[in-house]
């Protein structure tokens, strides 16, 4: 569809042909819910050989609208489906309130029958005359021989809009939405996020489409590994809160980083001063062993110039022999000093 094409479909969406009844695209309640309209506590969801997450407890109450976040694969269908009665908890109770019609997107999809026209479809959720039902599709961009096409061969777009319009029949008050915009051509896209910011009643909203989450949302399921969380605000609150873990954790990362560095440089600078330490400790003991070799040998000379009296050559060796005698107890208490350490 061109834009042009879109741009006449949503100027005709908001003038409907006057030769057609007035109809407005929109989902109206049957009639009004009890105030609280989903609960459930120690709830475990899942399958008996594959159970998927835990529920501590949540709480939907009428006209809020709660956006189930989490990875493909983590169990939000499942978790619909738990709510719907089609599948039991694991544990736990899913305790839905009073007075409620729920509808749900999904199935809109999957109960069309293939071999039906557009028209069938909706005549066979509501009795109404032909040209008050092709009017009706008029709303939902089925004009002209649109209304007689057979659903088989409605692309993803038109199927979408065909579910819509049999939803809007429903007169909901609980709305479970799966994936409401996947496959959706924009005008229906544009048509879904209308009718939902109209929608009076209660939405559980399954979508990784941003727009719709932060739209709607006013509280955020969390799906992370086998918990849900329930985030108590918008998904810009979300965010900014996010925003600032992450900062806080890009904080964290720079101090422990730091830290790191910190006791690196100082294992590095005591590893220097042992390994000098331990260099120093080799030297002083190869000194200590030659001066007591020299000593020795001088103790020797003494002996001999001794017996031979020789004086001055006695004075010069008991020279040395002091000399070294006061070298070698400072190299000894240097060795004892750095043995030590």
């Amino acid at each position: 569809m061109s834009v042009a094409e879109v741009a006449a479909a949503i100027k005709q969406l908001s003038r409907p042909d006057e030769s057609e009844p007035s109809f407005t695209v929109e989902l109206r309640t049957a009639h009004r819910s009890g105030e609280i309209v989903l609960r459930a506590s120690e709830l475990q969801i899942g399958y008996p050989e594959t159970p998927l997450f835990q529920v501590d407890e949540i709480r939907l109450n009428r006209q809020e609208c709660a956006a189930l976040i989490g990875s493909n694969g983590a169990g939000k269908t499942t978790f619909l489906r738990t709510i719907l009665g089609k599948l039991p908890p694991l544990a736990g109770e899913v305790r839905l309130g009073a007075s409620l019609r729920v509808g749900y997107f999904a199935q809109a999809h999957e109960q069309l029958i293939a071999e039906n026209r557009v028209i069938d479809e909706i005549l066979r959720h509501r009795h109404m005359p032909t040209s008050e039902a092709r009017a009706y599709l008029g709303r939902f961009l089925f004009r002209g021989d649109d209304a007689f096409k057979l659903v088989e061969t409605l692309s993803g777009g038109e199927r979408g809009r065909l579910a819509l319009a049999i939803l809007a029949l429903e007169q909901a008050n609980f709305l479970l939405l799966d994936e409401p915009t996947n496959h959706l051509d924009i005008p229906a896209q544009e048509m879904l996020q209308a009718v939902l910011d109209t929608f009076d009643g209660t939405i559980l909203l399954v979508t990784h489409d941003r727009y719709l989450v932060n739209h709607l949302a006013t509280q955020l399921w969390l799906l992370k590994g086998d918990h849900l969380k329930v985030f108590e605000g918008t998904y810009q609150e979300y965010l900014a809160v996010r925003e600032q873990e992450a900062e806080q954790a890009r904080l964290e990362t720079v101090e422990r980083r730091d830290e790191v560095r910190v006791r690196r440089r100082r294992q590095q600078k005591v590893g220097a001063v042992k390994k000098k330490r331990a260099a120093r400790l080799a030297l002083v003991e190869e000194e200590i062993s030659e001066l007591e070799d020299r000593q020795s040998e001088l103790a020797s000379m003494l002996q001999a110039a001794t017996e031979a009296g020789a004086f001055d050559k006695i004075q010069s060796l008991s020279l040395e022999y002091a000399a070294i005698s006061e070298k070698l107890e400072k190299l000894l208490h240097e060795w004892e000093d750095l043995a030590r350490a």
